[in-house]
């Protein structure tokens, strides 16, 4: 017994022994590894690695389909400087075997073209910077580093990640989603530049010594973060069907410019937006160049009578019901001659929802006219009231400035008054003409439109909502549905009734056509909203820059049309919303102040 004691009192001795001396070597040579890495801390003798983190995509507005999604890939360039120091013997023959591998792997993606030319250009000229391949993905960067040349040497390769997001529709507005490149921190364009962190999320950046990483307390470490999923309140599948029709109709009439916008009529969601521009090299070559949406300021014509009217049924000075005689369609006013589209033979006598719904310029005119000659500023202010000159600031952009002159501007004229109530010498942006049908449609209550309803942080396993904002409330319920009455028989009895004949919902909406100034080119718009009793969405359509078919009843209404269909007959139960976990509205009151 004695003896196992003894015996095992030995063998601890000895792994205790052990121990201590593998614990003393561990110690010495971490201290001499130790001093190793500050020397290469001082002196930066270590190199950073970057690891991008996986990024987020974009969603639709049911949170399931994909409108862009992250991209990781690379460009790849060539230091010849570089290179002729690296790679032994290095010439022109030599590079031919490095260009071959290329031209077997990657021809296409140069146009069918050989590497060649480019590997020479750079080597002939000592260039430091010669684009070889865009937009490389990993697996196409993992098989150049095994090419010839570059097996033993980098060979003066360059790559240069980055981020980009890739749209799945080339139909939806890029203007209003974003530019693609997520590396640019100075890309504030849409959806996608104004949550670009939220998507792209922290990409790791470590440093590294011979193949090790150094410790967190000697050198600054970023640890990755993924990217969060962005759920927009654009939907995919209408936003295409609102871009063939706009398309369609732009390409038919020869329009320099085209404009539609589809808007939830409760929460002020934008769930289409599309902008097309002409080419100036083809009259059938269409693509989004600008948000006109929020960047164009037009005179929008008659659909601005709406306002006008707003303003008079507010301060109670008109009676829809009341008669007026508008002669022949063509009256004299200080200044100039007011016309109809439409010279009658002998004097009209109509009601004020008949002026409107025929949209005669006379009678518009001579409503506004007749009741704030004496006082043409009350008038003016009655259209600021409306918001209709405001910025539009929204949580992805904000809109160029309308313009309503007051009665001390410069270029206030004798003719301002009644030309401003059919919608002339006035700049409004398509977005304030939204918002303010939108308005109406919403029983008064103006919403702010809005782009981005949640962000789901699957990471975390939560939902950050927004909430619809309320603007103002530009009118009582009243007063709406008396704008509601005579937008209805716009569509029944007045300038778009063979637009909607036999349509399966009540449409209510306005046209309106422009002269572009002293030129003989038109803008044709068309607003409005459905269905009448409850509505759900607004409509807004404008195509200018047209030279012959130009009236917005054959132009413009046609489109939305179109698109009211297509919303009638695939919305699910029609009154069911389509956005993601909507919250109460709160009032703001930031568009309001902000004149």
């Amino acid at each position: 017994m004695e003896d196992i004691n003894k015996r095992m009192i030995i063998v601890c001795l000895v792994a205790f022994v052990v121990v201590i001396s593998a614990m003393l070597k561990l110690c010495f040579i971490s201290l001499a590894h130790a001093q190793k890495i500050r020397e290469a801390v001082d002196n930066k003798a270590y190199i950073t690695d970057v690891v991008t983190a996986f990024g987020g995509n974009l969603l639709g507005d049911n949170a399931n389909d994909l409108l862009a999604y992250c991209y990781p890939s690379c460009d790849i360039r060539w230091n010849a400087v570089t290179a002729k120091k690296n790679i032994p013997n290095l010439t022109l023959d030599t590079l031919k075997y490095l260009a071959d591998d290329f031209d077997r792997y990657f021809l296409e993606k140069n146009g069918g073209k050989s590497y060649y030319p480019l590997f020479k250009k750079a080597y002939q000229n000592g260039l430091t910077n010669q684009l070889i391949m865009k937009d490389v993905h990993k697996e196409e960067e993992a098989r150049v580093s095994r090419f010839r040349i570059l097996r033993e040497s980098k060979g003066g390769l360059i790559i240069d990640h980055h981020t980009d997001m890739i749209f799945t529709s080339d139909k939806i507005s890029t203007r209003t989603l974003g530019k693609t490149n997520l590396d640019d921190e100075t890309n504030k364009v849409g959806i996608i530049g104004t949550y670009r962190d939220t998507l792209m999320g922290k990409t790791m950046k470590r440093d590294m010594f011979h193949g090790n990483v150094l410790p967190a307390e000697i050198t600054d470490q970023i640890f990755p973060d993924k990217g969060r999923d962005v759920v927009s309140t654009i939907n995919y599948n209408l936003s295409e069907s609102v871009y063939d029709a706009l398309y369609a109709e732009m390409k038919r009439v020869k329009a320099g410019k085209g404009c539609a916008i589809v808007m939830d009529v409760e929460t002020g969601d934008v769930k289409a937006m599309i902008n097309l521009t002409k080419s100036y090299r083809s009259d059938t070559v269409f693509s989004e160049q600008t948000n006109i949406a929020f960047s164009n300021t037009y005179e929008p014509g008659s659909v601005f009578k709406l306002a006008s009217f707003v303003v008079g049924l507010k301060d109670g000075v008109i009676n829809l019901d009341d008669e007026m005689s508008i002669g022949t369609g063509r009256m004299h006013f200080p200044g100039k001659d007011v016309v109809d589209s439409h010279i009658y033979g002998s004097e009209q006598v109509w009601s004020l929802r008949k002026i409107f719904a025929m949209s005669s310029n006379v009678g518009a005119a001579k409503v506004v006219y007749n009741n704030y000659k004496s006082n043409p500023q009350k008038f003016v202010d009655g259209l600021h009231a409306l918001h209709l000159d405001d910025y539009v600031k929204t949580d992805i952009l904000s809109s160029s400035r309308s313009q309503i002159k007051n009665t001390d501007s410069e270029n206030w004229w004798q003719t301002s008054l009644y030309q401003m109530a059919q919608g002339y010498e006035v700049m409004i942006t398509p977005i304030n003409l939204a918002m303010f049908y939108n308005a109406i449609a919403n029983g008064g209550v103006m919403m702010r439109p809005r782009f981005v309803s949640c962000i789901i942080d699957n990471e975390h396993d939560k939902v950050i909502n927004f909430d619809p904002v309320v603007v103002d409330t530009i009118c009582n319920d009243s007063i709406a549905r008396l704008a509601k009455g005579i937008l209805r028989e716009v569509v029944t009895t007045g300038t778009a009734a063979n637009v909607f004949k036999n349509a399966k919902y009540a449409f209510c909406g306005k046209t309106g056509t422009a002269q572009i100034r002293a030129s003989k080119v038109y803008s044709a718009t068309f607003i409005g909203f459905f269905p009448e009793e409850k509505p759900k969405y607004t409509i807004y359509v404008m195509l200018t820059d047209l030279y012959g078919e130009y009236y917005a009843a054959s132009v413009a209404a046609p489109v939305v049309r179109k698109i009211a269909d297509v919303l009638y007959e695939t919305t699910p139960c029609f009154y069911e919303t389509m956005t993601v976990d909507i919250k109460t509205p709160f009032v703001w009151n930031e568009l309001k102040n902000d004149k």
